[in-house]
């Protein structure tokens, strides 16, 4: 696409020779950038995009789109605008042609339970289309050679209107996106419209300088998810105390949890080992992942399915009964020493889980965790109570530290335990996991909680390579195949 298709005329005043230069990307990220390229310097909570604006001119970038004021380049169109991250979306939106016009696109939102929520949903949708884009915590799956990391649950409106582009050129007709209130709050989901949003619970988290200022504001960046402008329909966890305000603020919206009001009516949910199985409207199911929540989230997924196209729900039992969560309740085993790679990160999720491993294990339960640097330190007090409750004992150690000292954090949560006797401190995580690991004896267990799929640690602004699986893997501990029990 031409540059000048995409700039105003005003805007190109003075560098007209710049009008025809083919422009075939659009990023925020400075390494991104090249001649073909527009760079787009947004203000960030910890770092100015003015800043990588020489490394984006480094790489040959020659159009800058700048939410603020900067100096002018030689031999470099810079554009100051306000709303630049609108701009953002909508540029990318034209120069990967509108895909978001040519694909159905479900979103999925909620304090916990998204990205499980999510992957249930695209495993359904791939059975019964062949194809399915999904856009996640974990990463991007459902084109071709683009199995990927992503930066934030939600990224960017550029990658995402690049990434819907190429699922549209792929023959793919539906997307499933984790919706975070972060991503609306940035604007990251600028110019998409839902044809399904899901809402799977909704309670105090992501309050802090980096995030939300408190409850309220959080609350209202999920619920404009839901709102008739920007959603045909909401399908809710109608068990949840926040689910009534999402349905106020929805064009039309569908229920599904245990109440007699549900029109998807959830029952009689078990365990099963490796598992467990639950009733959706009279109809068993069952998941290779333990847990109430999780059989409410696979409900919410079938729910979703069955109102976009129209089939039973049982349409989908088979999709359901092999999806498995990129660290979510992996499992590995030694003997009969257990360790459990699980995402758990707040103090409701990490109970959850220790409840789960509690209930399948006749020894001792150790927990090892820790807590992201820099935002949420709301969490530690909460991660520490949930801890001395259930564990037997407790390995504090370092999660993504960033930029905080990872022995401030680990104090803050050590100041949360009232009997200092049942935690032991050990910064460095890949000497924690092996002091953890040792300590199992014969029917014992051990979580690693809080990076789940992560494959790497982020300190100082960098991700560092780290693989728990790798360390498991080298302590002779063997995953499990949950799928294969039920």
């Amino acid at each position: 696409m031409l540059l000048s298709e995409i700039l105003e005329p005003s805007e190109l005043r003075g560098y007209e020779e710049l009008s025809d230069l083919d422009i075939k990307n659009i990023t925020d990220k400075s390494y991104e950038a090249d001649g073909e390229s527009v760079f787009v310097a947004l203000r960030g909570q910890r770092r100015d995009g003015r800043d990588f604006i020489p490394d984006a001119v480094g790489r040959g970038c020659r159009v800058i789109l700048s939410e603020s004021p900067c100096e002018k380049l030689r031999g470099v169109l810079v554009v100051s605008c306000e709303g630049a991250v609108k701009r953002l979306a909508r540029i990318a939106a034209k120069i990967y042609g509108n895909p978001e016009r040519k694909i159905k696109i479900l979103a999925v939102t909620g304090t916990k339970g998204k990205t499980t929520t999510a992957y249930f949903l695209y495993e359904a949708l791939k059975q019964k289309f062949g194809k399915c884009l999904l856009i996640s915590t974990v990463g991007v799956k459902g084109i071709s050679e683009k199995d990927m990391l992503t930066d934030n649950t939600t990224p960017s409106s550029c990658v995402i209107y690049k990434l819907l582009s190429e699922a549209v050129q792929e023959g793919v007709k539906h997307a499933v996106i984790e919706a975070s209130s972060q991503g609306v709050m940035c604007g990251r989901l600028e110019g998409l419209h839902f044809n399904i949003s899901l809402f799977t619970n909704f309670s105090e988290d992501h309050i802090g300088a980096a995030e939300h200022s408190d409850i309220d504001e959080y609350f209202s960046w999920k619920r404009r998810i839901f709102e008739g402008d920007l959603c045909d329909l909401a399908v809710l966890n109608s068990d949840d105390i926040y689910a009534e305000k999402i349905a106020k603020a929805a064009r039309r919206a569908i229920k599904c949890g245990k109440g007699k009001e549900a029109d998807y009516k959830i029952s009689d949910i078990e365990p099963i080992r490796g598992g467990c199985r639950f009733y959706l409207n009279g109809e068993a199911f069952s998941i290779s992942m333990p847990g109430a929540y999780n059989a409410q989230n696979a409900a919410l997924a079938l729910a979703a399915a069955s109102e976009l196209t129209g089939d039973s729900p049982a349409a989908f039992r088979e999709a359901l009964r092999r999806t498995r969560v990129p660290g979510r309740y992996e499992v590995y085993l030694k003997g009969n020493r257990r360790a459990v790679i699980d995402y758990a990160h707040n103090g409701e999720s990490l109970e959850k889980i220790c409840k789960e491993v509690r209930g399948e294990i006749k020894g001792r339960l150790i927990l090892l965790f820790g807590s992201v640097g820099g935002r949420v330190r709301s969490r530690r007090g909460a991660l520490a109570r949930a801890a001395e409750k259930y564990a037997d004992l407790s390995v504090l150690t370092s999660d993504n530290p960033d930029e905080e000292p990872p022995l401030a954090i680990l104090s803050e949560i050590a100041d949360g335990f009232t009997d200092k006797r049942k935690y032991i401190i050990a910064e460095d995580r890949c000497a924690a996991i092996r002091i953890a690991l040792s300590l199992l004896a014969e029917g014992d267990a051990l979580i690693l909680a809080g990076k789940g799929h992560e494959n790497f640690q982020l300190v100082g602004g960098e991700r560092l390579p780290f693989s728990e699986k790798d360390i498991l893997a080298e302590q002779g501990f063997l995953p499990v195949d949950a799928e294969d029990n039920i």
